[in-house]
């Protein structure tokens, strides 16, 4: 291989190949003028031809000049743009998509998984849990959906294994104690994500009394701001929770209490982590994964295993 000159002089050379004067390349390379000429000697002798004609007018460039002054600036373009992207990547980023009260659970459990994965920042924000619902998943490099788990285009894992649903309310919406009958709960307020309108549909059947209207719903974005409408008394939400990880029922520390203590169970509902196909290859994301995984099951090796591929 043959030997490369001095990046001093070839620095040099391309600055005043493509500013026109010694003065001007010297400036911008904080030299003197006769450093920098010294510079251009050098690699003229080194190539053992000139680079330069010079005359009254100033510097010329010789054909081999040219040529040689062409190829160095597409170099220094390409290292100057491959130190920008170095820079940048000096910090990693990822964004994540989650319904809020994921979000919520999360958000209090970043600072460690930063902890574990020095130089990569995790983004998190709140969307409403379902495909197509909003555009910024096509940027998201993880998001946490809801629903059966199939989705086209979704490798997906479970966190919730046996998530159930069941109408909770605040400890003082029935004075006398909640109602047997769901007929009788009927006769109150249901509280409904507005993204889930069936769900209510799903426990009435369950629990035997298919095809019941309550006196009306009251509509929600999201399962946080049903619980947050439940614990103001507004109506009954149709809460849920699942065994797995120790996480408690939406109702626990007497926030919410039972409504009804019939509990239908979900069967393959509920929330899942979910990349794209193909981001097996990124290790970045599968850790990601993993680490949500862990903090619903505990396990992320078993927790993350595919449930769209069986």
């Amino acid at each position: 291989m043959a030997r490369i000159p001095s990046t001093k002089a070839l620095r040099a050379f391309e600055a005043a190949a493509r500013l026109g004067t010694i003065k001007d390349a010297a400036g911008v390379l904080s030299v003197s003028p006769s450093a920098l000429s010294r510079r251009i000697q050098a690699l003229e002798e080194e190539l053992g031809q000139p680079l330069f004609e010079r005359n009254a007018r100033g510097l010329i460039l010789t054909e081999v000049g040219r040529f040689y002054a062409e190829r160095l600036s597409d170099i220094f373009q390409s290292l100057a743009d491959a130190t920008d992207l170095a820079k940048k990547k000096t910090t990693a980023h990822l964004k994540m998509l989650a319904p809020p009260s994921t979000t919520f659970f999360l958000m209090q459990r970043i600072k460690e998984f930063e902890a574990e994965n020095p130089g990569v920042q995790l983004s998190l924000d709140s969307f409403p849990g379902v495909p197509g619902s909003d555009r910024r998943i096509d940027e998201a490099d993880i998001v946490v959906l809801y629903g059966n788990g199939r989705w086209p285009e979704w490798d997906t894992a479970m966190l919730t294994p046996g998530n159930f649903c069941v109408p909770a309310c605040a400890p003082d919406f029935f004075p006398d104690g909640p109602p047997y009958s769901p007929h009788e709960l009927a006769k109150h307020t249901w509280i409904r994500n507005r993204h889930f309108p069936d769900s209510w549909a799903y426990w009435c059947a369950a629990a035997g009394c298919p095809g019941i209207e309550p006196q009306r719903y009251y509509d929600v974005d999201s399962g946080l701001m049903g619980v947050i409408a439940a614990k103001n008394g507004l109506g009954i939400w149709l809460g849920g929770g699942f065994p797995a990880g120790g996480n408690e029922l939406i109702y626990a520390h007497g926030q919410l209490v039972l409504a009804h203590s019939f509990h239908a169970f979900l069967g393959d509902t509920g929330f899942y982590v979910a990349t794209r196909y193909g981001a097996q290859a990124d290790p970045l994301v599968q850790t990601c994964k993993a680490w949500v995984c862990k903090q619903y099951l505990g396990e992320p090796a078993q927790a993350c295993e595919s449930t769209s591929r069986r």
